[in-house]
């Protein structure tokens, strides 16, 4: 009769002997994993953003794949509650900003034909005039800046019209006082 210990009676096969055959019948055994690619190191780690070759566990410090890193909660929540990425717990912004969704405009620049209108005031009168206007009407519908520097361009087109309107209203008056 023979023991379980005894080295003579086959048992199962183990599964850790590499020069122990497949019984037949069973699938051949996977293939070994291909060479690294060109340039990079045998061991070591994929690249940023890549996860380990089949059956390699990744490098020591690394979280496996699926896996949160230590220290950070589930769903965009950071440690103790907070939220990611300086963000209060209950939507307050950091150093008393304002929450998202609501708070001061943003500007997106000065609107061109706004400067445009404070420059061709002194230079071409009725076109600053008509710069200001369109300047006017596109900041309205985009928000951007230079509402004042429209008004301005406005205001003083219209008084150098006046102004040229009644310089010349005056000259020909005195040149016809001065003929006849």
């Amino acid at each position: 009769m023979s023991t379980p210990d005894d080295p003579t009676t086959p048992g199962p096969p183990d599964p850790y002997d590499s020069a122990a055959t497949p019984p037949p019948g069973a699938a051949p055994p996977p293939p070994p994993p291909p060479p690294p690619p060109y340039g990079s190191q045998p061991g070591a780690p994929p690249p940023y953003g890549q996860q380990p070759p089949y059956g390699q566990q990744p490098q020591y410090g690394q979280p496996q794949y699926g896996q949160q890193p230590y220290g950070q909660g589930q769903y965009g929540q950071g440690q103790y509650g907070q939220g990611q990425y300086g963000q209060g717990q209950y939507g307050q912004g950091q150093y008393g900003q304002p929450p998202y969704g609501g708070g001061y405009p943003v500007s997106v620049g000065t609107n061109g034909f706004a400067i445009a209108s404070l420059i061709c005031a002194f230079l071409c009168t009725p076109l600053g005039l008509v710069f200001g206007l369109i300047a006017k009407s596109q900041i309205k519908q985009t928000g951007q800046g230079g509402d004042g520097l429209a008004t301005a361009g406005i205001v003083l087109s219209v008084v150098f019209i006046v102004l040229t309107i009644i310089g010349l209203a005056s000259g020909i008056a005195t040149f016809h006082a001065s003929t006849s």
